[in-house]
């Protein structure tokens, strides 16, 4: 019976052996993946950070580098600048002769209304004077009277010409 019982202990440390080595050799197997993929991705990593810098260098040099026409786009801007402000000074400039324009056709008809007052009042004037001249006349035609035309003084110092009704 002790025999019995050896020879299970055994088969079970046997078994117990069988199944720790075997775990061993899942483990070391794992292991050995392990560090192959670790190499692997430390290579890829490595390919990856040179492709990184080679790309930023490139990148850099592009930056450095001067478009063919740049230069040409630098002289048009620089015309276009200033016929900008060629044409923001003709703006203010037209708006600001516009409105001196208006203030100036303004006071010309301002004027313009004065005079033709003026001009509306000695005709007026001249008229009452003319009729005045007339009514003398005809008090001296039917009166018989000899006296001269020019004679007459008119209310605006100056002499009028003489009008004869029907003559």
């Amino acid at each position: 019976d002790a025999k019995e019982q050896q020879d299970d202990v055994e088969s079970a440390l046997k078994q117990s052996l069988d199944a720790i080595q075997s775990d061993a050799d899942a483990t070391e197997k794992r292991i050995k993946d392990m560090t192959g993929n670790s190499k692997d991705l430390t290579t890829k990593i490595t390919k990856r950070t040179h492709d990184l810098k080679r790309s930023e260098e490139h990148l850099a040099e592009l930056k450095d580098v001067r478009p063919a026409y740049m230069d040409e786009y630098e002289i048009l801007e620089e015309e276009l600048k200033e016929l900008h402000e060629t044409h923001a000074t003709r703006t203010k400039t037209i708006q600001y002769l516009d409105r001196e324009l208006g203030e100036v056709e303004k006071r010309e008809a301002e004027v313009a209304k004065r005079a033709e007052e003026a001009r509306l009042k000695l005709q007026r004037q001249i008229e009452a004077e003319e009729e005045a001249l007339r009514m003398v006349r005809d008090d001296d035609s039917t009166s018989g009277g000899t006296e001269d035309d020019d004679s007459l003084p008119s209310s605006s110092g100056r002499s009028t010409p003489s009008i004869v009704p029907g003559g």
